[in-house]
Order: C-alpha cells, then sequence, then structure tokens
C-alpha cells in the first residue's frame, strides 16, 4: 500500500477495495487487518470501522510505543492487548479481535514466562468482550535460510511449537484457557457493566492516553470505554477528559453536550498537558492568575477519603506548564509544595467537575516501573478519588491495584465478577461486598482463600489469586 496523502484518499482506497470484495460475496464478514490507526490522521479507526465489519489489532507489547517499558508479566503489556482492542472497538464502533501477538521469542522472556503472558492476556481480553486471540506464529523457523528469516534473528523463535514438534508453554496455556471458558455454565458471558467514558481530543498522542487512563481505571477499579470528541455523546456516570493538549481544546458543540450531561448530576474529570480549557473559572471554580513554563517537576500531596480511608499521598509530577491559581469556589483535593492548588473539586449544576492541573497519564505511560511499583508511587489513587461515586454502583469493591475485576450482569439480581491477577506475584485481596449482595459460588479459581460456608456469606473476604491468574465468582443479590 502506498502513502497517502490525507484522509480521503484513504477512505476512497478502502471503500474500492470492500465494495468490490462485497459486491462479489456479502455472506461473510470483512475483516480490516490494518493495525497503526488513529482517531485522526490519515488512516482512522473510524473509516475502517466505517467501511469493514470486523476490525484487528496486532498489540505486540515488544512493537508498541509504551508497552515495552516493563516485564511482559506485569500489568502495563498484560492490559496492552486489551486496552487497544477496546479502543479500536469502541471507536470504530465494530467489534476487534487481537489478530496478531506475541512476546518476541526469548530474548525477551522465557517460555514459560511467555506462557503467563498469553495466559492472562487471553483472560483479559474474554473478560472484556475481545473474543479473538491469535499468536505469531505456528512454528519457530531457525531451519528457514531466506529472507526475511536470514536478515532478522527476531523472527526466527516465534512459535507455538519447536522445530521437532514440542509444543510450547504459550500453545498449552491457550488449551487450559479455552477448556475453562467452554466449562463456564453459561453459553455466553454478558458484555462487562462500564462505569466512565475517556473522550479523546485533536492534538494529543491518543495512543498514550487511552491506554494510560485504562490501566489507571483499572487499578481504582472501574471500568471505561472510549470515543473521540467528533463522535456522538455518550451517556455515562463519569467522564474522562485526560492530559488535554493544544489551544483547539475539546470543540464548543462537544464541550457543551458534556457540560449538559454534567449540569444533570454526570461528573468530569479533566487533567491538561498544555492544553486549554474553556469556560474554565465557570466549569472548574478555578481562577487563573498567570501560566509560565514551570522550571523542574511537581510534587504534590493529596489528601482525601479514598474506600472510606482518609489518605495523604505524595507524588511527583513533570509538566511543561504551570498554571499559579486562585480558588473562586472549588475545594482543593491536592497542591504542590508552594500550596498551588494541584486537583481540585465542585459543583456544576446537579454534577461534580474534577480538574487536574498536571498531566498525570502522560507522566504514568512514560515512567518505567511505575505502574507495577504501584505502591511506591500510587498514581491510580487519583483515579480512585474521581471515581467515589460511581464506583459505589460496583457489587465489589477491591484494595488491591494489580487486580482487575470486570462485573458481569445477566439479571438484576445475579453478576459474574472476574477477578484477575496482572502480576507475576500471587497476590491476597481484601474485597467488599455491597450491601445486599453476596457470593453464591466460586465458578473458577483454586486458590480462594476459605472456600467454606463463611467465604459465601461473608460480606468482607480475602481472596488469594495465582501469579497471572484468575478468580471467577458468581454473586447474588440476597
Amino acid at each position: 500500500m502506498a502513502v497517502v496523502d490525507n484522509r480521503e484518499e484513504a477512505w476512497v482506497w478502502t471503500a474500492a477495495i470492500s465494495s468490490a470484495i462485497k459486491s462479489e460475496d456479502n455472506t461473510r464478514p470483512l475483516v480490516s487487518g490494518m493495525h497503526s490507526l488513529t482517531p485522526t490522521g490519515n488512516w482512522r479507526i473510524q473509516d475502517q470501522g466505517e467501511l469493514t465489519d470486523i476490525l484487528t489489532t496486532h498489540p505486540y507489547p515488544f512493537w508498541t510505543p509504551y508497552s515495552d517499558y516493563d516485564p511482559v508479566n506485569t500489568i502495563r503489556p498484560l492490559l496492552h492487548a486489551t486496552a487497544e482492542t477496546l479502543f479500536y472497538s469502541n471507536i470504530g464502533k465494530k467489534n476487534c479481535f487481537a489478530e496478531e501477538t506475541g512476546t518476541m521469542g526469548p530474548m525477551i522472556c522465557s517460555d514459560e514466562i511467555a506462557g503467563e503472558f498469553a495466559r492472562t492476556s487471553m483472560i483479559s481480553l474474554w473478560a472484556h468482550d475481545c473474543h479473538g486471540f491469535l499468536w505469531w506464529c505456528a512454528h519457530d523457523q531457525n531451519h528457514l535460510t531466506h529472507a526475511p528469516y536470514d536478515w532478522m534473528s527476531c523472527e526466527r523463535e516465534l512459535g507455538l511449537l519447536r522445530e521437532n514438534g514440542e509444543a510450547k508453554p504459550v500453545i498449552k496455556e491457550m488449551g487450559k484457557v479455552k477448556k475453562m471458558i467452554d466449562d463456564m455454565p453459561f453459553e455466553k458471558l454478558p458484555s462487562r457493566d462500564v462505569e466512565a467514558v475517556c473522550i479523546t481530543n485533536s492534538d494529543q498522542d491518543h495512543w498514550a492516553v487511552a491506554y494510560s487512563s485504562f490501566i489507571l481505571s483499572k487499578q481504582a477499579g472501574f471500568d471505561i470505554e472510549f470515543q473521540h470528541e467528533d463522535q456522538q455523546l455518550k451517556d455515562s456516570l463519569l467522564y474522562i477528559i485526560p492530559s488535554i493538549k493544544g489551544v483547539k481544546g475539546i470543540r464548543k458543540h462537544k464541550w457543551t453536550e458534556i457540560l449538559n450531561k454534567v449540569s444533570q448530576g454526570a461528573s468530569l474529570y479533566i487533567s491538561i498537558d498544555d492544553g486549554y480549557v474553556a469556560d474554565f473559572e465557570e466549569v472548574t471554580g478555578i481562577k487563573v492568575n498567570t501560566r509560565s513554563t514551570r522550571n523542574g517537576d511537581a510534587n504534590v500531596v493529596f489528601k482525601a477519603n479514598i474506600n472510606g480511608i482518609y489518605e495523604e499521598i505524595s507524588l511527583n509530577f513533570s509538566s511543561k506548564v504551570k498554571l499559579d491559581l486562585n480558588i473562586s469556589r472549588a475545594q482543593v483535593i491536592g497542591c504542590e509544595n508552594n500550596g498551588n492548588p494541584a486537583l481540585t473539586t465542585t459543583t456544576y449544576g446537579k454534577g461534580k467537575v474534577f480538574f487536574m492541573t498536571l498531566p498525570i497519564e502522560m507522566n504514568v505511560i512514560h515512567k518505567p516501573g511505575v505502574l507495577f511499583n504501584a505502591d511506591l508511587q500510587p498514581y491510580y489513587k487519583i483515579y480512585s478519588i474521581i471515581s467515589e461515586e460511581v464506583r459505589k454502583n460496583r457489587v465489589i469493591q477491591k484494595d488491591n491495584p494489580y487486580v482487575g475485576i470486570t462485573e458481569h450482569s445477566f439479571d438484576e439480581s445475579t453478576k459474574l465478577a472476574i477477578m484477575i491477577n496482572y502480576s507475576p506475584k500471587c497476590i491476597n485481596t481484601s474485597i467488599l461486598l455491597k450491601d445486599g449482595w453476596e457470593v453464591e459460588s466460586i465458578v473458577y479459581g483454586e486458590n480462594v482463600v476459605s472456600k467454606d460456608e463463611n467465604f459465601i456469606m461473608q460480606k468482607s473476604h480475602v481472596c488469594s489469586i495465582a501469579a497471572n491468574d484468575v478468580i471467577i465468582l458468581f454473586l447474588k443479590r440476597n
């Protein structure tokens, strides 16, 4: 495929190919193998979604920006396939699956850890409505001497099977996950419950902010979906507009729609990179005295009740821009060392607005190690603060940032909870059930602490989840 000069050329090319295929055979879905799409630019997620039937991602941590910063069996790369596939699906408005993925061989990790990566990635995709996973590739190819195998060392040992036919751990884990799904006591997993919408805007690194927001929300204990600012606004209890960049900000008609939702009772969280927010004082309850280039990092202390416990959290941020602020009617949650507000909240009509003066999402995505050492710099607790109200709708609250939970409703009184350990260590995590709910049964998970009747009946539990594994619970309203 040649380079195109604009979005229109890309659209016409895709439309021509799609129309030609469908004129010959419209009985089978047309799959778009395009990857590295964005919501803006020439090759857009929205256009591929419009013109084809199924979208795909190629979520290799090794090749994808920001994913290879941490070991492959930790939370950042383990959530990569899920985050990117949902990003495509939500914005493209079509089903999407991970068409091609892998660890890129023994120079990246051992065969055993590759199996752990595959297991956790597959379970996570299944739990998040992404029903497809293909590994690159079938066989090791050390014996081949032609291009590209004579050119590229990293292309030779990527198989599920060794040259002698021996199965590697990845293919064994694929079989185990398939059996787990086949053995579920239901035909189809209901879609996950979603509490928030993350809205990307035109001038930013869309993948960076989407990926970071997804991981932070998962660590904080709620689920998000995505949309771009030029799309119809989705209904939600919480809108997240992360790390706004550039003077365009959010388009006026969309900004008006969002503020109408907030005035009717939704919550809005905004963070800025070097961006511009219209109606700033009216919306945030803060007034800008001056704006300048920041000299050095910002150290911020946040004080808030998180899950009913008062905490003081100290975090470090990098940012190009410093806003010197005055409070007009907002409440301050976090301050820099000199007292300058960093995180505030205020009412807007019946709703609430949170404003963060620093680009937390860009800080997190650019810092290797910060996500799998979340206890040292718990950035996710900012997302815990902004999601306090929407998380009250969840049946399960958890206390461990490496455990991600999806909830799936069968009816008003029955849910399934999928609790995934996105870390290479066994985790003991406390979970708290919403009043009126109980654990009816343990569908999957050998390491649940205390499987006796007391576990089923108690409101508070401790669950032990094996490394890179899952516990699945049936929940019932009593």
